[in-house]
């Protein structure tokens, strides 16, 4: 857990880096990946297939490394932020918060980060955990976010409420 002030008008913020299944699932499937391409490179022609090792290379330490997920909770709005996407939902369209466990696991059919869940309405920001905070917006919609302990969901639960 890294939880941290990142400035004046912020009152909480929390970064998950991915852990579990959600890290070693993607960099399993990339080394396999880089391996194959470099094996082929050197034994064949196919001297292009070097590029793609070194693509699916640098995707492993961006993710082992710097990927993560982050949310910020200032007196306005909730911020959240993931590879790939962003949302900032204001404080006065916040219709809920709820705190539950979580399996930690991606529900959709590509392991990435961010899902959408469309029967429900949700986005579901997830580097693996064991609870997730709910954020429900006025209009149906809402926001869940995956961190590592029920504890956290809590507190920033407790934040975002006021």
């Amino acid at each position: 857990m890294r939880a941290r002030q990142a400035n004046e008008g912020t009152l909480a913020g929390h970064i998950e880096h991915p852990n579990g299944v959600a890290l070693w699932g993607p960099l399993i499937g990339l080394v396999i990946v880089a391996v194959f391409c470099g094996l082929i490179a050197i034994f064949t022609p196919a001297t292009g297939l070097w590029f793609v090792a070194a693509i699916a290379a640098g995707i492993c330490g961006w993710w082992a490394f710097t990927a993560r997920a982050k949310i910020q909770i200032d007196k306005g709005a909730v911020r959240f932020s993931a590879p790939l996407f962003s949302r900032r939902v204001l404080r006065e369209e916040i219709a809920g918060v709820s705190v539950q466990e979580d399996d930690g696991m991606s529900h959709g059919f590509i392991n990435w980060p961010v899902s959408h869940v469309w029967s429900k309405r949700v986005t579901r920001i997830n580097m693996g955990g064991a609870a997730s905070v709910t954020v429900s917006v006025v209009g149906g919609s809402s926001v869940q976010f995956v961190v590592r302990t029920l504890q956290d969901a809590n507190r920033l639960a407790r934040v975002i409420q006021g």
